[in-house]
């Protein structure tokens, strides 16, 4: 089995910074098998390049990417959300319909091959124009090195008209096609079901899509709520001022993914609470919140309120939105969301833990794989990891290792990726690992 020697590794939920002397696993069965300790100590505070310049850390997870637009990078700029990305004539689904099959592939591939350079193992991809979206990613997958994608399929368009009649369900033609994306192959299938807003469908027909993934193996939901101001009153003007677009989606569709938050309010937060707390929800997976504060920022919307949630203790996890928008770089997200979240709480201290806990397995494998398959560094987990090195310039006098991963790491420092046991990016030293 391959094996590490005198390494730090960020332990378990609570990743305390402890100095491993052996860390083996298993390629095979892709778990960790053993982790001996020279001691107990917690060297978070007190790292030293003496110890070792190896860092072990949970693999990252992007929980919201579209990298159906990889071959429109930055082509968004000085547009807004509507302009850019609304479908039918939004900018980018006018491009893409200029581009070749192969071009579409050929541009996903590299943006997955980029994620595995930057340590992300596994994307949630809300994955546009139906069974043919579904198809080209799978294939892009395929070619990659590694990466697992979650992918949310949508419809390839909206099947309702502009002016929504409430009680009107789904029609045949688009429940066959949501059947064909879940009912493929196992290696083939969508892993889901997404749409833009809860605007996009009458309430009959999410009943319809909440019940028919109840029926396919409980196929994952996932919608936009609260992106910009237009979710929440056109939501409002429809049910006479008594539902925002997050209340609907609670009431008519159980999502299990719920992307931005960017118009949050305390009332929204106390909302989304309340939900938490209910006991009754169709299966025992968590429900994730997601924010996406860079490309928010891009479009010039609001910035989620990342102190507000972490504070309300609901599960909470960072993605990089549209390829179009950004690099899915985990590291800057990171970066980023840290000092939004310490700005928006003023002298409040904020652990930097929870802003990498958001960005790793930790926080976003329960809801892929149940809730009783924890992320993180631990023995019997997974061995999903990322493998640092602390012998460069800038890191080397960290007084506070985590604080300097979540804000100083670029991805020269990112010395190898594993997933699954198997390494899917850069080398390891001297560890007999198959490639």
């Amino acid at each position: 089995m391959p094996e590490l020697s005198n390494v730090l590794v960020l332990y378990d939920q609570n990743l305390e910074v402890r100095l491993c002397k052996h860390f083996v696993w298993d390629h095979i069965s892709g778990r960790i098998t053993r982790l001996e300790f020279a001691n107990d100590n917690d060297y978070n505070l007190n790292f030293s390049s003496a110890l070792t310049n190896h860092v072990l850390i949970p693999a990252f997870v992007n929980g919201h990417t579209h990298i159906g637009d990889s071959c429109l990078a930055d082509g968004a700029t000085g547009l807004t959300l509507e302009q850019g990305f609304f479908r039918p004539n939004g900018f980018k689904y006018i491009e893409l319909a200029k581009h070749s099959e192969q071009q579409l592939v050929d541009a996903m591939h590299d943006t997955m091959n980029y994620m595995l350079s930057t340590g992300t193992v596994m994307h949630w991809d809300f994955r546009e124009q139906g069974i043919n979206g579904l198809r080209l990613i799978r294939q892009a997958e395929k070619q990659s090195r590694g990466l697992k994608s979650i992918v949310l399929s949508q419809f390839d368009r909206i099947p309702f008209e502009e002016d929504i009649d409430n009680n009107e369900d789904l029609p045949d033609e688009w429940k066959f096609e949501l059947e064909k994306l879940w009912n493929r192959n196992d290696d083939d299938a969508a892993d889901g079901f997404s749409e833009s807003t809860m605007n996009d469908l009458p309430d009959r027909t999410w009943i319809t899509i909440r019940d028919m993934s109840y029926r396919c193996n409980n196929k994952l939901r996932a919608i936009h709520c609260l992106e910009n101001d237009t979710y929440r009153s056109v939501s409002m003007a429809r049910t006479g001022g008594r539902q925002s677009d997050l209340q609907k989606a609670f009431e008519l569709y159980d999502p299990d993914i719920i992307v931005h938050l960017t118009e949050a309010t305390q009332a929204d937060i106390d909302v989304i609470i309340q939900q938490q707390n209910k006991t009754d929800r169709h299966d025992c997976r968590p429900r994730t919140f997601v924010v996406c504060p860079r490309a928010n920022a891009t479009l010039g919307l609001k910035l989620p309120p990342i102190h507000a949630l972490l504070a309300s203790g609901i599960n909470l996890m960072l993605g990089t939105d549209n390829v179009m928008l950004n690099q899915p770089n985990m590291l800057a997200e990171m970066d980023f969301a840290y000092r939004l979240c310490k700005s928006q709480s003023g002298d409040q201290t904020h652990d930097p833990k929870e802003i990498l806990r958001m960005a790793t397995t930790i926080n976003s494998y329960p809801t892929i794989y149940g809730k009783n398959e924890k992320g993180g560094i631990y023995e019997n987990g997974p061995a999903d990891f990322i493998m640092l090195d602390f012998g460069a310039t800038h890191l080397i006098r960290t007084k506070n290792l985590i604080a300097t991963i979540v804000l100083r790491l670029d991805p020269r420092q990112i010395l190898a990726t594993v997933h699954r046991g198997h390494l899917v990016w850069g080398t390891l030293p001297s560890s007999p690992l198959a490639q």
